[in-house]
Parts: C-alpha cells; structure tokens; sequence
C-alpha cells in the first residue's frame, strides 16, 4: 500500500513541476513596469487561481503573500498524499517557522501587533489547525508571553 502511495505522490508531484513557471515567464514578470501589469501577468500563467483575490491597491507584501499562501498549500497536498514523510513535513514546516520567526523578531524589536501582521501569512497554519496558537502568540504583549503560549 505504501508503495503505490508513493508513486501517487510522485506522480502529483511531477504534474505539479509541469505546471512551474519557464524562464520565458520569469522574464516577461521581470518587464513588468508596475504592480498592476505583474498581477495582469500572473493571471496570464498557472499561478491566476493564487493571485485572483489580491486586492487592489496592489502591494509586494499582498503579492508576496497569496503566492505563499498557493505554494503552502501545494506542499501541504503533496506531503498529505505522500503519508507520514519526515522530509516533506520538515519542508512544510519552514512556512510556520517562518512566521514565528516574524512574530518573535516583532517581539523582541517591541513592533506594534499591527506592523508584525503585515509579515505573517496564516495559511499554512489554517491547514494544520494551528492558526489560534500562532494567533495568540502574535497577540500577547510581549516576548515572555509569546514564549510561554509556544512553550504549551
């Protein structure tokens, strides 16, 4: 069972691969003169499903975030098809440290809740039913707090 598990997995994951970006795609995101024309392009490629509710105005950081937001969720489907990998759990992770790692950095540089949000993307969190943890961890008043939410 695990075998043909495994080569279902590969197999979605290779379909996944064909559906990347070329070099020719990049270049012409590349030429893009303004944030408008870069989401017209985007929604030229496979990618228009994870930009389509960015709103405008357009910033980098809403842009930067719903592609974030689509590759979690590819991994998160990859890794769920594939069982219990250790390394494509360990890749998924890097999504929910690195938001943690925004929330602490926050912290101990005293940022305002509101400012530290701008940096967090919730997605992968939603996927794992983890968001409330990270949600209180971005909400206590400072770093001992924070600490002692992620220490439970």
């Amino acid at each position: 069972m695990g075998g043909s598990k495994n080569v279902f997995a590969s197999v979605k994951a290779y379909s996944k691969k064909g559906k990347l970006l070329t070099k020719s795609d990049f270049q012409t995101l590349a030429e893009s003169r303004d944030l408008d024309e870069l989401i017209t392009r985007i929604k030229n490629t496979s990618f228009s499903e994870a930009v389509s509710e960015v709103e405008k105005p357009y910033t980098s950081n809403s842009i930067e975030s719903a592609l974030r937001c689509h590759l979690a969720k590819t991994h998160y489907s990859i890794a769920k098809t594939a069982g219990e990998s250790k390394i494509l759990n360990a890749y998924y992770f890097k999504f929910i440290i690195s938001n943690l790692k925004q929330i602490l950095k926050g912290k101990v540089l005293e940022k305002p809740q509101e400012e530290i949000e701008t940096y967090v993307n919730l997605c992968a969190e939603e996927l794992i039913k983890q968001r409330d943890t990270v949600i209180k961890a971005l909400v206590a008043k400072d770093l001992e707090e924070t600490i002692a939410i992620l220490s439970q």
